[in-house]
């Protein structure tokens, strides 16, 4: 598996994505859910292997049934967005949930999107995607930082608009670039509050690094995923412990 992630990022070998693969092949073979999970996105971009969505799935299914959140997350990506299965908005939030629950910003993200749409403000649903999209924000996901704006800003999901709130998360989205973020800025918020954005920013900013980097399938969910780097760096870190 480390010598499959040196081949596909380059590090200390020339980069060679097939060479890669078959790295990533053997150990997945053996079971080891970080290279089923590399298996299966080398077959859902067609890195080293020609693009095969059906495949993909299934080795996302192998890796997500030994608990790997990343895992988890790419599988209701799959169900989210009909990629080697029928869409099945149901059957995606039942995978990302257990990968929220281990923490996976993407999967916190992605959950709270899905019950978040369609759905009153005073929903149960919307105050729990609430409470996602925040503990996502609070560890720089873009997006989530956008919807925790617009949640405090609408009082969608909490008990009382919070406009100041509101302006903190939509610039820490704004600094990152989010379009709507500054469109809301200059609509919707009046209120300055410098004090509160360099309180949020000095507490995202303790966020591990992980939680900045979104995967590329996230930018097709609705309600303004972010777009992304190479899969392969997340897992590009040798593990000194492994045999594989």
């Amino acid at each position: 598996f480390n010598l499959g992630n040196c081949y596909f990022v380059g590090k200390g070998v020339d980069q060679d994505r097939v060479k890669a693969f078959g790295w990533f092949r053997l150990s997945a073979d053996q079971g080891y859910p970080e290279a089923q999970l590399c298996l299966g996105s080398c077959y859902e971009r067609g890195a080293g292997v020609e693009q095969d969505h059906v495949v993909a799935l299934t080795w996302f299914e192998k890796s997500a049934s030994q608990g790997l959140a990343a895992a988890q997350n790419s599988l209701g990506n799959c169900y989210l967005h009909g990629l080697g299965t029928q869409q099945d908005i149901e059957a995606a939030a039942k995978h990302f949930r257990p990968a929220a629950e281990q923490g996976h910003t993407n999967a916190e993200f992605n959950l709270a999107t899905i019950l978040n749409k369609g759905k009153p403000k005073d929903h149960k649903d919307v105050f729990e995607a609430f409470s996602l999209f925040k503990k996502a924000a609070d560890k720089k996901h873009p997006g989530a930082q956008f919807n925790t704006g617009a949640c405090y800003g609408t009082g969608r999901g909490v008990k009382e608009k919070d406009l100041k709130n509101a302006e903190v998360y939509l610039r820490l989205a704004a600094a990152q670039g989010h379009g709507l973020a500054k469109k809301y800025l200059t609509v919707v918020i009046p209120s300055k509050v410098p004090d509160q954005i360099s309180k949020v920013q000095e507490h995202a900013s303790r966020a591990p690094e992980h939680a900045t980097k979104v995967p590329d399938h996230t930018s097709k969910v609705p309600d303004y995923a972010s777009k992304v780097p190479e899969l392969a760096p997340k897992y590009s870190e040798v593990r000194s412990k492994s045999t594989k």
